[in-house]
């Protein structure tokens, strides 16, 4: 048994892509300052990264945070699921509202701002909207059978996008003010309407963000006569989440230990960070890249793979080492 154990971790440590090695920049007698953010005492941390990897600081004392988005600045929201809570910070601490998730939605996998301070929260089976005190003000109507949420946006004219895991829906649009969903046409990544995920583009813009982490690209859409129709699209593989700015581009975290900054010149950066990133954003004001994650205290390797259960994530090559190694 306890051989079989040893294969089996083995197997999970080839899974995660590290072995020993921590790949980011930081020297191991630097400690960058901390700032401890009020109402946690969990292990979750966003680090500020300099696109070398050197780590110039961190925000402790959140729980899970399993998602950033870009507001105004330099500040960001903070899905710190586990705490049940929506932080807006910016790279110093500073907290400028904390608002508390319903209990319609106690625990969402991702919180994206809106243009008039309002959220939209998505988990994997539904969305909802919610004022600055945490109150739902709006939902749709119930999602089509076998719908997974892989996506959200709420465009300038006040409709709201949701992207779906069906390739008979895959794109759904409800019109301002109304709860109705009504189907999308997409005339692009024609070949995989399976599984696509999405995402918003610039705060309060037309466009919204969709891909697919099988193929390359990823595609910044309008809707134009009831049909999403492609208008930039960033060359970039794989892609499980993406955040996208008009002045900095993309930023995109894939299946490695390094995010990804797509420039809108074409320009690509990358960044490597010592734990499986969660989420990621760009601040212009500072150069620096503020990554979320989950500390494993003593780990020699990086372990925050294991992070939300509901939205683990294997590429297949890793996800087979993984399998050889628990049946070895």
């Amino acid at each position: 048994m306890r051989g079989l154990r040893t294969v089996a971790l083995v197997g999970m440590l080839l899974a995660s892509g590290s072995g020993r090695t921590v790949r980011a920049g930081e020297p191991a007698a630097s400690k960058p300052p901390a700032f401890h953010i009020p109402g946690g005492t969990g292990a979750g941390e966003v680090g500020l990264f300099e696109a070398s990897g050197r780590r110039v600081a961190s925000l402790t004392g959140l729980i899970e945070p399993t998602h950033l988005a870009p507001t105004e600045g330099d500040r960001f929201l903070v899905t710190d699921r586990g705490a049940g809570r929506v932080l807006e910070l910016d790279p110093d601490g500073g907290v400028y509202r904390e608002i508390p998730c319903p209990h319609e939605m106690p625990h969402p996998d991702e919180a994206l701002p809106l243009r008039d301070g309002h959220l939209l929260l998505l988990t994997e089976n539904a969305v909802v909207e919610i004022d600055g005190d945490g109150r739902v003000v709006w939902s749709p109507d119930k999602l089509p059978a076998g719908a997974v949420l892989t996506g959200v946006a709420r465009l300038a004219d006040g409709s709201t996008i949701l992207v779906t895991s069906l390739a008979s829906a895959s794109l759904l649009r409800a019109p301002a003010g109304s709860t109705r969903l009504e189907p999308v046409a997409l005339d692009v990544l024609p070949q995989s309407r399976i599984w696509l995920r999405g995402g918003p583009g610039e705060l309060g813009a037309s466009s919204f963000l969709v891909w697919n982490h099988e193929l390359a690209d990823v595609h910044r859409v309008t809707v134009q006569d009831g049909k999403a129709k492609s208008v930039e699209t960033f060359r970039v593989w794989p892609t499980w989440s993406a955040v996208f700015d008009p002045s900095w581009g993309l930023v995109v975290l894939g299946d490695d230990f390094t995010l990804k900054h797509v420039r809108r010149d074409g320009t690509t950066v990358e960044v490597p960070v010592p734990f499986k990133p969660l989420g990621a954003v760009f601040l212009p004001g500072r150069g620096l890249y503020a990554v979320s994650f989950i500390r494993v205290a003593g780990a020699r390797w990086p372990e925050t793979w294991q992070a939300g259960a509901a939205r683990t994530r294997f590429s297949w090559p890793r996800l087979a080492l993984y399998a050889l190694g628990g049946l070895a």
